[in-house]
């Protein structure tokens, strides 16, 4: 059980990091772009691949 809630923990940690920069965008235009949220979620399938 300790294992999985770590691994929640760090699935949580690392898709806030991988959509982070996204947000920061967002918050200078009034709607974000669709590229940014594509990448972002690529770099977070690539994460969770690795693990």
């Amino acid at each position: 059980a300790n294992k999985d809630y770590h691994t929640h923990v760090e699935f949580d940690k690392e898709m806030e990091k991988c959509l982070g920069f996204w947000t920061q965008s967002a918050a200078n235009t009034s709607v974000p772009r669709g590229r940014d949220i594509a990448e972002a979620l690529k770099k977070f399938r690539q994460w969770i691949l690795k693990t």
